[in-house]
């Protein structure tokens, strides 16, 4: 399953996509087995690139800011090429805020991973945000990273 989620609301050939505020993809009960690549492959898309760099003006310009959610509930992801990948291309440029929610899934034998997303980093500028937090669930303990 390939899902794209644009950063901005077109590309450099002013193509227009419809980007939403709220989105959310729900997943329960499914086993996703034997695919040659990725079972989820969640793409987060800008229209820059190497060759369109933005000026220094359409960085400070506000653009709707969009939530996507993704709820994977008692899933199971075996032996596909990786599990689940949650890429930004160009992560400096995403306008998105993500949030993964996975409860009882299971990630067995997949060759690329099982679980695998960025956590982008929202500001340069000191301090730190103290909000960049992964909780999970191991066999009733709880670690936090």
């Amino acid at each position: 399953m390939v899902t794209r989620h644009y950063n901005q609301p077109t590309n450099e050939w002013l193509d227009i996509f419809q980007r939403f505020r709220w989105e959310t993809i729900r997943m329960f009960g499914l086993t996703l087995a034997d695919n040659r690549y990725e079972a989820v492959h969640a793409l987060s898309i800008t229209r820059y690139h190497a060759l369109y760099v933005p000026t220094f003006e359409e960085l400070q310009r506000a653009l709707r800011i969009a939530e996507i959610s993704y709820i994977v509930e008692s899933c199971a992801f075996e032996r596909n090429g990786g599990g689940v990948l949650a890429e930004h291309n160009h992560v400096e440029f995403s306008n998105n805020v993500w949030i993964w929610q996975l409860y009882g899934s299971r990630f067995e034998r997949n060759v690329g991973g099982g679980f695998d997303i960025e956590l982008p980093k929202v500001s340069r500028e000191p301090p730190e945000s103290p909000f960049r937090t992964l909780y999970t669930r191991l066999h009733g303990g709880v670690v936090v990273a």
